[in-house]
């Protein structure tokens, strides 16, 4: 019986144990994933607006002006790339689409298209190589 006790008692206290080392794990990297997650979003929220042909530059230029604040600090959330040169040709290509999709403005869903699918394969460049 006291064997038995102890064998729950030893799988209780590493359970509780894993729970807590996962949860540490899962909080040193939020960080990038929160970036990432913003990105998403925002890229997301545009393709919806060409998918609903409803593009208002004011809305686009909002979405666009927060991906451009989160690719500049991609080097920041993602510090281990930090001196890695091909990382930050990815880093600086997305910048640079994304600058490039800013000005002239977009203002209808035609001309937003093309800008939004080279600043997803931006992303998804660099995604293919280090996710």
């Amino acid at each position: 019986m006291r064997s038995l006790i102890l064998l729950v008692l030893g799988i209780a206290i590493g359970a509780i144990t894993a729970f807590q080392v996962g949860t540490v794990w899962r909080q040193r990297d939020a960080y990038p994933r929160g970036v990432m997650a913003v990105m998403q979003h925002h890229l997301g929220a545009l393709h919806q607006e060409i998918v609903a042909n409803q593009c208002p530059l004011a809305q686009s230029t909002l979405h666009l002006d927060w991906l451009q604040r989160m690719a500049g600090v991609i080097p920041d959330a993602l510090p281990q790339y930090g001196h890695d040169a091909h990382f930050q040709n990815f880093v600086h290509r997305l910048q640079d689409e994304i600058h490039d999709s800013q000005s002239p403005p977009a203002d209808t869903c035609k001309a937003l298209e093309p800008r939004i699918r080279t600043i997803g394969g931006a992303c998804e460049a660099c995604h293919v190589e280090y996710r």
